[in-house]
């Protein structure tokens, strides 16, 4: 004892309960330790550690009276522990009130040191194995593939399981290290191995796995030709061509349809669309045979493509297109139709010539205005600037209608709704609506605004006259091209119920060869044909009333026969009785009964074809016994002006004979306004009035009153001069009206157009045999290398006069039809051509680019044969066959789910960015959220 004198108390008696005593934890984890101490007042609790190197003292935390705790996280190693109580004012007792000594064992838990994945995706993705070996803990692989599981652990295993995102449990096999297993992947989720070591240590906290699903998305489908909903004829047959892709490849095409006639929405049917199979984008092609479905005018025909993919895992997906319809249109209906379009048209055109009726006066009121006025005041400068405000509008009304009118013929023509001489009459009112506003009252516009743009009174008026002169053309030519669009009108009519009673002719046919076999159809049809009489009658009746067609009283009295033997035969009655055999199975009645009528329908169509026929030969027949008259009103005013100006020049400047050579001079020019006025008349009948004419009965006018305002001054020889010039102005008219004459003798009906065509083919075949003697001359200079070849100057020459001979005939042609447009196009570019052909041929200069030039010529000749409308040469000449439908919607309808298609390629895409995982989880959640809306019933 080192101090026994000293007196030492007694330790009291204490308890510790320690939790939780010896224990072994894995490395890492946290250790919390309780106690409860029973004994002397202690004013603080320790934990004592030794780990055989370093001893530490850690206070606990009390937590009630004589509870304490502590908590050590992220345990390392091995060590030693106990507990020491200190009591207040008793340091005698420190380090001797401690609890018994515990050891914490600190375990190595297996862990997964590296993992390989292999996917195996489902045979019919044609997709390869891929392996991940880099250690990812998120993997995506398609729904129903096979994912193979490598692991080797940090230690030997004695057992390995995978727990799965459906909550099921399977276990791998172990060898050493290494675990093996295999699930299919059938959703996403989360995978978490489980290990256990030999001496039984298990991974308490596994690593969570991300396993996302690259879901199969169904196809996609479209119909790419036609491409939108077509007319078409009911025996036509129509040519689908649809185009599918799919992710992981296509496996069958089909083409659904229904037939949808009146009361009857048909079944829908189906065929296949032949297109290889297994590819990501494929294309086929399935025709429909509407011949073979009976199908009546006013019927439609949808359909739709569909689509499979190859998923034998969840089974197939399937998409489908956008439906469209074949519209089989009546002609009652397609005549309907541009009907309703004309009538706006001839709406506008009524309002035209009555605005240009308002300009005129209006000019003339600023005219005398501005007489009495030297100054132009702001009101009139107002009043003028409105005037050439609204002619603008009125000439941009015009240039409408012109493109109208130029849409509306093209889709006649092409559905073949007009005859030729009803075309052909169009075609030139083409071109009278490209004459309304001629340069000459652009001129006249541009000069009036120049005029007002510099505030000179006299350039004003001058500019006021010349424009009132124009404003008076312009007016005139609305009207023209209005009345004769009323009458092309009123021919066009008369034509649509001809091809209606043929039209109709046509399906009594059609019911006649059904009416045994297929009686339901032939009934069904034979119901349309009733309703066709009806519409048929309705529209002789309104013919009747036709203002234009009564101004030919044989051809309407042929129209009343027709109409009161439509009624006299009970073709209404006959046709519901055929109607009721077919319904009742009666075929051999319903067969004769449809015979019979079939002969009715022919003859009323032939009686609508000679009711037509009348109106053009009488029509014909009327124009020229007027052209007849004013032709010798002309030559009668052209004898008088010559001994008026005889006289004139005779006279002298005091003799009274002037006076009465004046008063002769204004009754002739009185007789002159008639015939103008007759053939402004005239003009408003028949195309063969050329614009030119009214400007050389103008100027005849123009130079009688020149030469009548000289008589008046008593200066006979300068009335002469000007009579002389009147009389010149008078013998072009007669020529010109003779040549109009002529023209119209030699046509059929009027217009002109047959011998135009005729003249076309001949040139047409003379310059395609010189195309290709120029061709032979220019391989023979090739195959010579350019050395010189006997009698090739004399060749060359020869064609070259055959060209300009070709040039000659051309511009004459397009002279007689008065430089028309429409007929040849540029005419001034296509005798350019010519003028380089022959300039080639006489320098020796042949060479591919005058091969060229010539088959530019003869391109131009053959479009202007097929078509007077074409007025524009296309270099390269494209020949097309007509398509046998028509788009009326060509605006091409998304597939249901082609929004869906586009937002799964763009997330598929995602995935081969290399994103980091936060964001590619942005990205998925996006797009999934999009896809989950689009896919989400509508509530």
């Amino acid at each position: 004892m080192i101090a026994p004198w000293a007196v030492v108390s007694a330790v009291p008696a204490y308890h510790f309960d320690v939790q939780p005593g010896t224990i072994r934890l894995y490395k890492n984890e946290q250790l919390t330790i309780q106690a409860r101490y029973d004994g002397p007042d202690a004013e603080a609790v320790y934990l004592l550690t030794d780990n055989g190197t370093q001893t530490d003292a850690l206070a606990m935390t009390p937590t009630q009276a004589g509870k304490y705790q502590i908590a050590l996280p992220a345990v390392k190693s091995d060590f030693d522990y106990r507990l020491s109580a200190r009591v207040a004012d008793m340091d005698d007792w420190n380090g001797l009130i401690v609890s018994d000594t515990f050891h914490v064992h600190v375990a190595e838990p297996p862990q997964i040191q590296s993992m390989v994945v292999t996917v195996t995706p489902p045979a019919y993705s044609g997709l390869s194995v891929s392996r991940y070996t880099d250690n990812a803990t998120r993997f995506n692989a398609l729904a129903g593939s096979r994912m193979d599981i490598g692991l080797t652990a940090t230690r030997p295993l004695s057992a390995a399981r995978m727990a799965l995102m459906n909550g099921a449990e399977t276990g791998m096999a172990t060898a050493g290290y290494n675990a093996r297993g295999y699930f299919v992947l059938k959703k996403p989720g989360v995978v978490r191995f489980h290990l256990m070591t030999e001496d039984s240590l298990i991974n308490p906290e596994p690593v969570a796995y991300h396993f996302d699903v690259l879901t199969d998305q169904p196809p996609y489908v479209e119909i790419s030709a036609p491409g939108g909903d077509v007319e078409m004829q009911p025996e036509g047959i129509l040519q689908v061509v649809a185009r599918a892709s799919d992710d992981y490849g296509v496996a069958r095409l089909r083409l659904l349809y229904r037939h949808i006639a009146t009361g009857d929405t048909g079944a829908w049917q189906n065929k296949p669309i032949a297109a290889p199979g297994g590819k990501t984008e494929t294309q086929g092609v399935a025709s429909l045979d509407f011949s073979a479905m009976s199908i009546a005018f006013g019927d439609e025909v949808e359909y739709y493509a569909e689509a499979w993919d190859g998923n034998t895992f969840s089974g197939p997906g399937r998409a489908e297109s956008a439906r469209y319809k074949v519209i089989f249109p009546s002609l009652d209906d397609l005549f309907q139709t541009f009907t309703d379009k004309e009538d706006e048209q001839t709406q506008t055109l009524d309002d035209v010539a009555s605005r240009s009726e308002a300009l005129k006066k209006t000019l003339e009121e600023l005219h005398r205005d501005l007489k009495r006025k030297e100054k132009m005041d702001w009101k009139t400068q107002k009043r003028l600037e409105q005037t050439l405000k609204e002619h603008e509008e009125l000439r941009k009304k015009m240039e409408r209608l012109k493109r109208e009118l130029k849409q509306n013929v093209e889709r006649m023509q092409e559905k073949k709704l007009l005859s030729e001489e009803v075309l052909q009459k169009y075609q030139q009112l083409q071109e009278l609506f490209r004459q309304v506003a001629p340069p000459e009252l652009m001129e006249a516009l541009q000069k009036l605004q120049q005029a007002m743009d510099k505030n000179d009174p006299r350039e004003v008026k001058k500019a006021l006259q010349a424009m009132q002169q124009e404003q008076e053309q312009f007016k005139q030519n609305v009207e023209r091209a209005l009345e004769i669009f009323k009458q092309i009108q009123a021919e066009q009519e008369l034509d649509r119920m001809r091809r209606m009673a043929e039209e109709m002719k046509n399906l009594q046919e059609n019911i006649t060869r059904r009416a045994r076999a297929k009686p339901k159809e032939a009934a069904r049809l034979q119901q349309q044909q009733t309703s066709r009489l009806d519409k048929l009658n309705k529209a002789m009746e309104q013919a009747l009333q036709n203002e234009h067609l009564q101004k030919f009283p044989e051809s309407m009295r042929l129209l009343q026969q027709t109409r009161e033997s439509l009624e006299r035969e009970n073709l209404r009655s006959r046709s519901e009785n055929i109607r009721r055999q077919a319904e009742q199975r009666q075929g051999d009645r319903a067969e004769a009964q449809s015979r019979q009528m079939e002969k009715s329908l022919q003859n009323m169509a032939e009686q609508l074809q000679q009711s037509l026929q009348k109106i053009q030969d009488s029509h014909k027949q009327r124009v020229q016994s007027k052209m007849m008259a004013i032709t010798r009103d002309l030559l009668k005013l052209s004898f008088e002006q010559e001994r008026l100006r005889r006289e004139s020049r005779k006279a002298s400047q005091v003799d009274d004979k002037l006076r009465d050579v004046a008063r002769k001079q204004a009754r002739l020019q009185q007789n002159l306004q008639k015939s103008i006025g007759d053939m402004i008349a005239l003009s408003h009948e028949t195309f063969f009035i050329e614009p030119e004419l009214g400007r050389q009965m103008a100027r005849a006018r123009k130079m009688m009153q020149q030469g009548l305002d000289d008589l008046g001054e008593r200066r006979g020889m300068q009335a002469s001069e000007k009579q002389g010039r009147a009389m010149t102005a008078l013998n072009q008219s007669v020529n010109s009206m003779r040549k109009s004459l002529g023209m119209l003798s030699k046509s059929s009906g009027g217009t002109g157009f047959e011998q135009l065509m005729e003249q076309l083919k001949q040139m047409a075949g003379m310059q395609g045999n010189l195309n290709g003697q120029t061709q032979g001359l220019f391989n023979l200079q090739q195959s010579n290398k350019g050395r010189p070849i006997p009698g090739q100057d004399g060749v060359r020459r020869r064609l070259a006069a055959q060209q300009q001979a070709l040039q000659q005939a051309m511009e004459n042609l397009a002279g007689q039809m008065g430089n028309r447009s429409d007929v040849l196009g540029r005419m001034n570019e296509l005798s350019d051509e010519m003028d380089k052909v022959v300039n080639d041929l006489l320098k020796n200069n042949v060479s591919r680019t005058t091969i060229q030039r010539q088959q530019k010529i003869l391109s131009r000749m053959l479009d202007a044969q097929k078509s007077a409308r074409q007025r524009e040469y296309s270099k390269k000449r494209k020949a097309e066959q007509p398509k046998p439908w028509r788009l009326v919607r060509n605006k091409k309808k998304a597939a249901p789910n082609a929004r869906l298609k586009q937002w799964r390629e763009a997330l598929k895409n995602s995935y081969k960015e290399g994103y980091n995982s936060a964001y590619q989880r942005m990205i998925e959640d996006y797009f999934k959220t999009l896809i989950e809306r689009e896919e989400a019933p509508e509530q």
